[in-house]
């Protein structure tokens, strides 16, 4: 529903779990306003994955939501006081976290949540939470069983309409590889991968080209060129509504979507889940580690690249956002907590993002996700959410051909530290902006400290820890603490992860999203 705007009034904000039969049961991938007249309630529902967007914030005494966030900002009255916790995560971890926005006035409704007004009152309601591993583990094997039916019959659904029209993006993992093996009888099957070349071996494009030969596919290659980055990013960043650093690192991806769209492309299958990421976490801070939540005042040289005014805001925000993840968990196993943040922080925060480009154009299905899958999550022990052995071992049993195919070894996307540093649209766009001392982002960062990293031929400059110390640090925990000490150990790692630098490169890219953002919203800084 982009752009589109209801006013409620409304008192004051109350927050419940809700014990309504018929939210419970809503499925599906929507977003939804609705009015009950018996009750005179109003209701505003995001689904589990919060796959469409939902703000709102509140206006002379209005309850306004939108599909953007930029239309409510343009409402008079709505304050532009930058949420620093917003700004800080996006800083860091390259998206945002929990409700927020960069403007500290409007909000997101997370996924599997509900606002309602009734009698001048509104409340957000929590009707569906992600528990994997919460209820009484099933049998391996009955369990695979229970998956592959259920992976088929929501891949069957994502595929519909005429034959050539629906593609399913091709990678050279395990996730597109469960879905193309399902959707491999479908007639005129059509599959896409891109990068920035199909040849390079062991990467994404062409193991995802080998796995469409297997299954007699028509298979597109789409190339990520960079004839002009700063048109594409700019375009990229408005579309993105700058929530995440995907227009930096992904620009060309709005451009490939409408190429898909005008060779007759209608509907895109996404291979986007939740079956376990990366290895267990055996504690609180190697949760945070896994999932790449960071805490501004541990990285390492990070608060130089900012006015120190600024800097203390954003510590002082990134430790209440990081303290209250945390607090969420009380009761919760580490590893459990770990999966939980993916699911709630990084998919619907940074791939929700990454979708967006999709959404715009194209009709799109996540078959991974659907309710149904979730609901099995539940049962799913951790041993078999470890780096999503589970769907590993039905993709081995159901599809061993598809499984005989190497497994990508690099992405083939852009080597962006070497475009940062050599002559090429990047940097000279990037110069650019260094250059541009108009914009009202220097009253956040240290324009000297940013000049220095663009000039800079390394990723990190100056720290207490190389990269040598800091990997022989790391082979320490590996190899002497976790064999006695565990849980040491992976907190030792965790902390060693968290307090790394943050590339020259990634600090770059991100503060071109926030001086678009800044230079476009007019936001508030203080």
């Amino acid at each position: 529903m982009p752009g589109f705007l209801e006013g409620i009034t409304y008192g004051k904000m109350s927050f419940r779990r809700s014990e309504d039969v018929w939210l419970s049961g809503v499925r599906g991938s929507f977003s939804a306003a609705l009015r009950d007249s018996r009750e005179e309630s109003y209701t505003v529902v995001a689904d589990r994955t919060a796959s469409e967007p939902v703000y709102y914030t509140r206006c002379l005494g209005h309850l306004c939501f939108a599909s953007e966030c930029g239309a409510l900002i343009s409402l008079p009255g709505v304050s532009r006081d930058a949420d620093f916790g917003a700004l800080s995560s996006l800083l860091l971890s390259g998206h945002l976290l929990e409700d927020t926005t960069l403007f500290r006035s409007v909000r997101r409704l997370a996924g599997g949540q509900a606002l309602r007004v009734r009698n001048g009152f509104a409340e957000k309601l929590v009707y569906w939470q992600f528990a994997p591993g919460s209820r009484e583990p099933v049998d391996e094997q009955e369990l695979l069983d229970r998956l592959g039916r259920t992976l088929c019959n929501a891949v069957e659904s994502s595929i519909g309409g005429t034959p050539g029209e629906t593609a399913v993006f091709l990678s050279g993992g395990v996730d597109s590889r469960a879905i193309l093996g399902y959707a491999r009888r479908t007639a005129g099957l059509c599959t896409v991968s891109w990068g920035t070349g199909d040849c390079l071996p062991g990467t994404d494009a062409a193991i995802a080209g080998k796995l469409a030969a297997v299954c007699g596919a028509r298979h597109q290659f789409l190339e990520r060129d960079l004839p002009d980055y700063g048109t594409l990013f700019e375009e990229a960043a408005a579309v993105t509504e700058y929530q995440s650093d995907v227009a930096a690192f992904h620009p060309q991806e709005f451009r490939l979507m409408h190429q898909l769209q005008a060779g007759g492309i209608r509907r895109v299958v996404r291979g986007d889940e939740t079956f376990g990421w990366k290895k267990p976490a055996l504690s609180p801070q190697g949760a945070l580690a896994r999932v790449g939540l960071r805490r501004f005042g541990l990285v390492e040289g990070f608060a130089e690249f900012f006015r120190p005014g600024p800097a203390k805001l954003l510590e002082s925000a990134s430790e209440a956002q990081a303290g209250a993840l945390v607090a969420k968990a009380s009761g919760v196993l580490w590893n459990q907590l770990k999966d939980q943040l993916y699911f709630t922080q990084r998919l619907q925060n940074y791939l929700n993002s990454c979708a967006v480009f999709k959404q715009r154009l194209l009709e799109h299905s996540n078959p991974l996700l659907a309710d149904e899958v979730l609901d099995l999550l539940c049962f799913v022990p951790e041993a078999l959410r470890s780096d999503k052995r589970l769907l590993r071992l039905l993709v081995a049993r159901e599809f061993p051909e598809l499984h005989a195919v190497g497994y990508a070894g690099a992405d083939g996307l852009e080597d962006w530290a070497k475009l940062r540093s050599s002559d090429s649209p990047l940097r000279r766009y990037l110069k650019s902006q260094l250059d541009d001392e108009e914009s009202g982002v220097w009253a956040l960062y240290d324009r000297r400290r940013l000049l220095a990293a663009f000039h800079s031929c390394r990723e990190s400059d100056g720290y207490r820890f190389g990269g040598l110390a800091r990997r022989g640090m790391a082979r320490l925990g590996r190899d002497v603490l976790k064999p006695v000490l565990p849980q040491g150990a992976d907190h030792f790692q965790a902390m060693l992860s968290l307090r790394a630098p943050i590339s020259n490169t990634k600090t770059l890219l991100r503060f071109l999203v926030v001086k678009q953002w800044i230079d476009c919203c007019s936001p508030v800084l203080h």
